[in-house]
């Protein structure tokens, strides 16, 4: 099949999700007079602008903000916004996007690392608009995911945490809706739950705690910062976290050889030229962009099955029947 027979085939059979883009969040959010939580913010502005040539530079069809669901054989990509103000694209395979993640961690970043490091830093903000106003900083903070993946959040080491820990308070995402708020105050305590228009960030910045799920960037903001980070993600659920590839590293890092070796290997992660993490800093991200697709197929090729299950005969097997009894 050539080049044109694939990309007729990509216009007429899309997936679902192709045609949604990241702009389009910001200008339904524009037009909509109606709307009941907060904007997005400039943040994402250069990776709106960058959206259109990541698209044009994707081997297979590659949708927004989509979950990671398919095998090492992977036949789709997806993208997100990153921190920092920058654009991740991964691939549709857990596994996949996991190992690519592992392997640049190990690759020191040296100079580049610092420096990458130290401009993502300097843009570290929130990304929505958020503007009520905050009376007192916290120590511990358990940043919640949003509305579509709060199950994601373990109740029972949230619970443990409030009961444990009074000192603990829990700041909902800024797209968290007014039920949901009431259940978690009347739940866990009314003093305890922060109001969810507050920045994130400004909370983030003057703590020394984060507790968080894979799907919030939080975890990985905490571990830039020297914050001790925790996962509180159910465990069998937590691939449904985007960023779970990077903050299973982080955490981990954290927790066997500290902080200063999570900082490191995400300093790793920001200068590999092949994660398909690319900012505004970035010297060229569109070079950086095809060697991330080079890299996907080259693991896709490594780690796709050769071999298929047992099927039909294990689901059609029968015991044997037990031998009679002699008398």
């Amino acid at each position: 099949m050539n080049n044109e027979q694939q990309n007729e085939i990509f216009r007429k059979c899309r997936p679902d999700n192709a045609d949604v883009l990241m702009i389009n969040k910001r200008i339904k959010e524009q037009n909509d007079p109606t709307l009941s939580y907060a904007y997005r913010s400039e943040r994402n502005t250069w990776a709106e602008d960058f959206e259109e040539t990541l698209r044009s530079l994707a081997p297979y069809p590659i949708s927004y903000d989509v979950g990671s669901v398919q095998g090492c054989d992977f036949s789709e990509f997806t993208y997100t916004e990153f921190p920092g103000g920058g654009i991740w694209a991964d691939t549709q395979s857990r596994e996949i996007n996991c190992r690519i993640m592992e392997n640049a961690s190990k690759i020191d970043g040296g100079e580049l690392g610092d420096y990458m490091s130290e401009k993502f830093l300097e843009n570290v903000t929130d990304t929505y608009k958020l503007n009520a106003p905050l009376e007192k900083y916290y120590d511990h903070i358990i940043f919640m995911p949003g509305h579509n993946l709060l199950d994601l959040a373990d109740k029972e080491q949230i619970q443990r945490l409030v009961q444990e820990e009074d000192d603990v308070v829990i700041k909902p995402h800024p797209l968290t809706d007014y039920d949901f708020m009431r259940m978690l105050a009347s739940k866990l305590g009314w003093q305890k739950v922060l109001w969810r228009d507050v920045s994130g960030v400004d909370l983030l910045l003057n703590c020394k705690t984060v507790y968080s799920t894979t799907a919030s960037e939080m975890l990985i903001l905490g571990a830039a910062l020297g914050k001790t980070i925790y996962n509180i993600s159910v465990f069998s659920a937590e691939g449904a976290g985007v960023y779970q590839p990077i903050s299973r590293i982080l955490t981990i890092a954290q927790k066997r050889e500290g902080k200063e070796a999570a900082i490191q290997k995400l300093k790793n992660i920001l200068a590999c030229p092949w994660t398909g993490i690319v900012f505004p800093f970035t010297e060229n991200p569109e070079e950086n962009m095809k060697k991330f697709f080079d890299k996907a197929l080259e693991m896709r090729e490594m780690y796709r099955p050769l071999s298929s299950g047992r099927g039909k005969l294990d689901a059609e097997a029968r015991p044997h029947p037990e031998k009679p009894v002699r008398k």
